[in-house]
C-alpha cells in the first residue's frame, strides 16, 4: 500500500520532471528531482516481492519495477489534510484500474481558505494476488500546508509592525507584504528587508482603496498611528485610517478568504472604573475628547471586524495590545518610554505628568508579538483578548529604573496631566492564559536595558 506525505507544488515547474518518470526515465537522480519539484513526496510500496517495502529516492531504489500484470492509479478525489493549523477531513483517496497511465501530475485541490493541496496520480504495480485486497480500499491521502505561507501587515514601518515583518521573516516559508504610508513609520524598520525576495513593501495609505490585486492567507492589521502626538495631529485622518482602513482590510480579507486579525487597544477602556480590565468591561471613553478619534476609532474597528464575521463569515481574530516598548520605535516618539529613555540618556529632566502615580503596564514588543501570533493560529476565540503585562508600575518607578539602566542622574520635571489621561491600566490576561497559554516573560528592567541600547545607536550616544 502507497503511503503520501505532500506538500504543495508548481505544475508548472514539475510537470516535465513527472513526464519523464511517467516516460520510463527512473533513474536516482529524476526520481530525487520528482521528489524535490513536489517539496518532498515520500511514496513507499508494497510491491509483489513477498510483501517488503521500497521507498523511492536518491539511493537507487526502484519501486516502479515490481512485477505486476496491471496497474492501479491512484487519484485524489477526496483529501484528509491539515492545512495552515486546520484538519480538513472527508475527501479521501480512491483507487481504480488504468493500465493505460502511467505517473502523471493533476490539478491540484483547493479547499476553502486553505493553499492548494499536492495531488499526485501513481502507477502503482501490484501483483495478480493483491489486487483484489487493494481494490476495495480507501487510502488517505495526509498533506500539509504549503511551504509558502504568505502574510500581510499593515502598518508594517512602524513599531510593533516592523518587529513583527521580522519576526515573521525568519520564518524561510514565510513571505511578507507590508503596507505603510510612512506618516509615523521608519526607512530604518523597513530597510534591512528590501533585498529580501520574501518582502515586498508597498508605500500605501489604506484609507483609500488598494491599487493592486493581493492574495494572501493571514492580514495583521496594525496600521494606525498609536501616539498621541501623531494621532491628535490629523484627528479626522486618525479616524478615517481606523474606520476605512479596517473596511478595505476586512473587504480583502473577506474576498480572498485570509484570516484577519485586528490590533485593538487598552485605549477602548479608556479611563477605566473596573480594575484589572476584562475583556467583557464595555470601557468609560470620552466619545468627544482630544483623544477619541483613536480610542473611539479602535472601537469601531472592533464593531466592524465582528459585523464582517457576523455578516460575511470572515475569519477574524480581535488582540487589545496594552503599553508595549522596545527597538523600532521612534525617538520622537511622544509615549513615555521613548520619551524617558531620550531624556535620561541627554541628560535632561525625565518630563512627568501629573504627579506621577498614574499606573501603566509595560510589556516588552517580543512578549507581545508572541500573543499576537499566537492568537492569529489558534481557533479557540476570535477575541477580543487582552495581550499586556499585569505588572502595574507608577510613572515614578518606570523613570527611576529608566535612570538605573541608564545611569543617569536627570531630575524630574512635573507638568499637567494632559486631557483624558487614564489614572490606572492593568490588564486581565485570564483569556490569554486560557487559550494562548500566553503570559509576558521579559521583566521590565531587562527589556529597557534592550531598549535603551537601541535608542543609544539611534542617537548616536
Amino acid at each position: 500500500m502507497a503511503h503520501l506525505i505532500g506538500r504543495t507544488a508548481r505544475l508548472s515547474n514539475c510537470q516535465r520532471i513527472i513526464s519523464n518518470t511517467a516516460a520510463g526515465t527512473r533513474s536516482a537522480s529524476t526520481l530525487s528531482s520528482a521528489r524535490a519539484c513536489t517539496g518532498g513526496v515520500s511514496v513507499a510500496f508494497h510491491g509483489g516481492n513477498g510483501g517488503s517495502t521500497t521507498t523511492g529516492d536518491a539511493s537507487g531504489q526502484r519501486p516502479f519495477d515490481a512485477p505486476t500484470p496491471r496497474m492501479v492509479r491512484s487519484v485524489v478525489t477526496d483529501v484528509t489534510a491539515r492545512v495552515a493549523g486546520m484538519t480538513i477531513t472527508g475527501y479521501l483517496l480512491s483507487l481504480f484500474s488504468d493500465p493505460d497511465q502511467a505517473v502523471s501530475m493533476v490539478d491540484c485541490v483547493h479547499l476553502p481558505q486553505s493553499k492548494p493541496i499536492v495531488c499526485l496520480t501513481l502507477d502503482i504495480r501490484l501483483s495478480e494476488d493483491e489486487w483484489p485486497i487493494l481494490r476495495s480500499q480507501r487510502w488517505l491521502l495526509f498533506s500539509e500546508a504549503s511551504n509558502i505561507m504568505k502574510f500581510l501587515v499593515t502598518g508594517g514601518a512602524g513599531f510593533i509592525g516592523s518587529n513583527l515583518v521580522t519576526k515573521l521573516l525568519s520564518d524561510p516559508n514565510n513571505e511578507v507584504i507590508c503596507i505603510d504610508n510612512m506618516y509615523c513609520g521608519l526607512d530604518s524598520n523597513v530597510a534591512p528587508h528590501l533585498d529580501n525576495p520574501r518582502f515586498k513593501f508597498i508605500k500605501h495609505d489604506i484609507t483609500e482603496p488598494l491599487k493592486e490585486e493581493i492574495k494572501v492567507d493571514r492580514i495583521y492589521h496594525l496600521a494606525a498611528p498609536a501616539s498621541p502626538p501623531f494621532y491628535q495631529r490629523n484627528a479626522i485622518h486618525t479616524a478615517k485610517t481606523m474606520f476605512l482602513g479596517t473596511l478595505h482590510m476586512l473587504e480583502l480579507a473577506t474576498k480572498t478568504g485570509a484570516r484577519f486579525l485586528l490590533t485593538s487597544t487598552s485605549e477602548v477602556y479608556g479611563d477605566p472604573e473596573v480594575h484589572p480590565q476584562k475583556e467583557s468591561y464595555w470601557g468609560n471613553v470620552n466619545c468627544n475628547g482630544i483623544r477619541s478619534c483613536y480610542d473611539e476609532g479602535k472601537r469601531i474597528a472592533e464593531t466592524l471586524t465582528f459585523d464582517f464575521h457576523r455578516q460575511h463569515k470572515t475569519d477574524v481574530r480581535i488582540v487589545r495590545i496594552f503599553n508595549t516598548y522596545g527597538p523600532g520605535m521612534r525617538e520622537d516618539d511622544g509615549r513615555v518610554v521613548p520619551n524617558f529613555i531620550r531624556q535620561a540618556l541627554e541628560g535632561k529632566p525625565l518630563t512627568v505628568y501629573g504627579e506621577g502615580n498614574q499606573t501603566r503596564s509595560f510589556c516588552f514588543v517580543q512578549d507581545t508579538l508572541a500573543g499576537i501570533m499566537s492568537l492569529m493560529e489558534q481557533t479557540e476565540t476570535l477575541g477580543p483578548v487582552n495581550v499586556g503585562n499585569p505588572i502595574e508600575n507608577t510613572m515614578l518607578e518606570l523613570a527611576e529604573t529608566i535612570l538605573k539602566v541608564t545611569g543617569g542622574k536627570s531630575s524630574l520635571n512635573f507638568q499637567p496631566l494632559p486631557s483624558d489621561d487614564p489614572r490606572k491600566r492593568k490588564p486581565d490576561i485570564t483569556l490569554a492564559k486560557q487559550y494562548l497559554n500566553w503570559e509576558p516573560k521579559v521583566l521590565l528592567e531587562d527589556g529597557l536595558k534592550v531598549t535603551v541600547e537601541y535608542f543609544k545607536k539611534r542617537l548616536n550616544l
